[in-house]
């Protein structure tokens, strides 16, 4: 309809509803333009260290550190990215039993599936989870079927017809 629309705002974890913004930027054009993107950034850190440690239960440790740049588990093992201060660093791996590690592991490259926190101790085979964020790297591929992949292709042209009936919005891009 043309009109402005304003998306976005402060991360928050656990929110419900419609995200507009990857709606958006997803879509490649087909239901709007970006005019305008603020992009907020931060300093770089004093000191930034990967450590890890032995967990059975990522969240026993996640709960330990403060403000954690990245965590990482694989069912048996956990790697943190800790920034800031190095006398801070050092006194939160410390507490929690974490000791200095070369960098993360390698990501799995199979697939990447969403898990809700509640079920990530029950995934299985060859992974490594990103805790926190619900994205699991799994070795094996995601089954597909063909039948999925036509749903998907139908309700994202759906989708995009419901918006843009008469396709001015980057014409030509098949989505």
């Amino acid at each position: 309809a043309g009109e402005i629309v304003k998306a976005g705002g402060p991360t928050v974890k656990n929110v419900s509803g419609f995200d507009v913004c990857r709606l958006l930027v997803g879509s490649h054009g087909t239901l709007g333009f970006l005019g305008d993107v603020i992009l907020r950034t931060r300093p770089l850190p004093q000191a930034s260290q990967w450590f890890a440690r032995p967990a059975d239960d990522p969240y026993e440790v996640f709960a330990e550190l403060y403000k954690p740049i990245s965590v990482l588990w694989n069912g048996s093992t956990l790697w943190a990215l800790l920034e800031g201060h190095p006398a801070d660093i050092a006194e939160q791996a410390a507490t929690s039993g974490l000791v200095a590690a070369d960098g993360p592991p390698l990501l799995p490259t199979g697939s990447r599936r969403s898990v809700p926190p509640a079920m990530l101790t029950t995934v299985t085979g060859e992974f490594v989870a990103e805790v926190g964020v619900g994205i699991v790297h799994h070795a094996e591929p995601q089954a597909t079927g063909a039948a999925s992949v036509e749903r998907t292709v139908a309700l994202s042209a759906a989708v995009r017809h419901e918006f843009d009936p008469t396709g001015r919005l980057n014409p030509g891009l098949d989505v």
